[in-house]
């Protein structure tokens, strides 16, 4: 697929990355999984936006799916400043006043996953698997985002 750029040094389409024979299996689970959490859905992809996936070992020895999105469209947001930079931790702790009696934390489980994508940017998310295409409707792992 041959895909025209719409901004200066933007790419749509990357080739997938060649992934281990012994692991095919478990990018098909982490699939079907985000497949049934709505995390992910199926579609046709007009403008051509495909970016590969890969599986990062996690320190429990299990794998995170991830979309590698650097050389597509994180090439184009990184541009762009974050005017969402989050508070260091120790930060936090040390702006704390005498008398305060309360420090909460929340843990998501797969925390991007708890927020919706717009829909006109859930195209720019799309990968393919195994000849299907899919698009994320929930912000994925390694998404910059404005």
């Amino acid at each position: 697929m041959n895909v025209v750029p719409t901004v200066p040094g933007e790419v749509r389409n990357r080739k997938q990355i060649p992934i281990p024979q012994a692991q095919l299996h478990l990018v098909d689970e982490h699939i079907e999984k985000m497949l049934k959490d709505n995390v992910i859905v199926k579609h046709d992809d007009p403008q051509g936006w495909n970016s590969p996936v890969m599986l990062v070992p996690k320190k429990d020895k299990t794998t995170r799916f991830v979309v590698n999105f650097a050389p597509t469209i994180n090439t184009v947001l990184s541009q762009k400043s974050d005017p969402f930079t989050m508070t260091r931790m120790d930060e936090s702790l040390t702006s704390m006043e005498e008398g305060q009696l309360y420090f909460t934390v929340a843990d998501l489980a797969n925390g991007y996953w708890q927020v919706k994508l717009k829909e006109a940017d859930q195209v720019k998310t799309s990968f393919q698997w195994r000849a299907c295409t899919y698009k994320f409707v929930r912000v994925p792992f390694g998404y910059t985002f404005s």
